[in-house]
């Protein structure tokens, strides 16, 4: 078998990367990522949110969003769903929606789960547009309130983000 020179080059830069990171930097950027979506709901109507790291398995922080589907008149699997027929498609956390137990995540139906682990950098805000945008397409509230949020969430895409490469966080949100 033959390697060539150049990915041989990649390999080790890519082992040095790795050996440079520390789980609680990754850590810390996870639940930055979280925190941003949270703060880009927090004018929904009962909305609840909460960073919780399950026990079994991925024990890297995800987001619990959770509100009064009467007041908010959108039920967590049509979230998903929406999210996931949107542009760009936004994929939840299986367990999002369901009652059934998945990897010590909450059981309960009135929950959405954002795994934020898997973001690229700066892909968070797309997210939390993309779930404002969803969860408030039923209802009409303060304009003026979220039009507020809508502006931070613009000037956040323009943010440089540690570990991210804004040009290509750029061109993966037009897909």
């Amino acid at each position: 078998m033959k390697v060539a020179k150049e990915q041989i080059v990649g390999m080790v830069a890519a082992v040095d990367w790795f050996l440079s990171q520390s789980d609680e930097e990754f850590e810390a950027e996870f639940r930055r990522r979280a925190d941003r979506i949270a703060a880009a709901l927090k004018d929904i109507p009962t909305l609840k949110s909460e960073i919780f790291i399950p026990p079994i398995a991925n024990s890297v922080p995800h987001l619990l969003i959770r509100y009064d589907q009467q007041r908010v008149k959108i039920s967590p699997k049509e979230v998903a769903k929406q999210m996931h027929a949107g542009t760009p498609s936004i994929e939840l956390n299986p367990a999002t929606g369901s009652t059934e137990g998945s990897a010590g995540i909450p059981n309960d139906a009135n929950k959405i789960v954002v795994g934020v682990w898997m973001l690229e950098p700066g892909e968070d805000v797309i997210v939390a547009r993309r779930l404002r945008e969803v969860l408030r397409r039923r209802r009409r509230g303060d304009r003026k309130k979220g039009k507020v949020i809508d502006e931070a969430l613009s000037a956040c895409t323009q943010t440089n983000y540690p570990f991210s490469d804004s040009s290509r966080i750029a061109s993966r949100s037009a897909h």
